[in-house]
C-alpha cells in the first residue's frame, strides 16, 4: 500500500482505520503539494504517524487526536497532538524500555536527517513534531543526466 500511494494519502487511510477500529476521533490534514518521496523516507514518516496515534489511544487516554503532514518548502513535517494524560518528558529519552516506540521514532528522524520533537503537559496532552528535508525520488532522466555526468 506504502508503494502504490502518496504519504498523505496512507496517512489519512491510516487515521481512519485506527478512529473505526477503536472509537477514537482522529481528524487528518494535509498541507502543501504532495511530492514523490524516497520510499525510505515515506515508511519511516508513516511509523512516526502510527506509533504517535498508537501511543494517544494505548496510553494517554486521548478522547482526540489531531494529525497534521505539511509538505512545503523542501521539508517535510508531521505533527501528531492528542488531548491525553501526557507524559513525563525527562524520563521519556532515559528509559530506553518504557519508551521503546518513541526513542524509535527520535531514531528514524536522525536517520532522515530531521529532528523529533515533543511537547506533553498533564492538562493538555502531547505535541509531537517530526520534521525532515524533503528527500525526493529521482527520475530516470535524472538518473541518466547523474550517468552521463559519472
Amino acid at each position: 500500500k506504502l508503494k502504490d500511494f502518496d504519504l498523505a494519502t496512507c496517512i489519512r487511510s491510516l487515521c481512519k482505520q485506527l478512529s473505526i477500529s477503536t472509537h477514537s476521533r482522529i481528524y487528518f490534514q494535509s498541507l502543501g503539494k504532495s511530492t514523490e518521496l524516497e520510499q525510505s523516507q515515506k515508511i519511516n514518516f508513516y511509523r512516526i504517524a502510527q506509533e504517535g496515534i498508537n501511543n494517544a489511544i494505548k496510553h494517554a487516554n486521548a478522547n482526540t487526536i489531531n494529525v497534521l503532514l505539511d509538505e512545503e518548502n523542501h521539508r517535510i513535517q508531521l505533527s501528531i497532538e492528542d488531548d491525553g494524560k501526557g507524559m513525563n518528558l525527562n524520563t521519556v529519552w532515559y528509559d530506553h524500555h518504557a519508551h521503546h516506540g518513541l526513542v524509535n521514532m527520535r531514531e528514524r528522524m536522525e536517520i532522515m536527517g530531521g529532528k523529533l520533537t515533543m511537547e506533553s503537559d498533564p492538562n493538555r496532552g502531547t505535541l509531537i513534531v517530526a520534521e525532515a528535508p524533503l528527500l525526493h525520488v529521482k527520475s530516470a532522466q535524472d538518473q541518466s543526466v547523474v550517468n552521463a555526468k559519472s
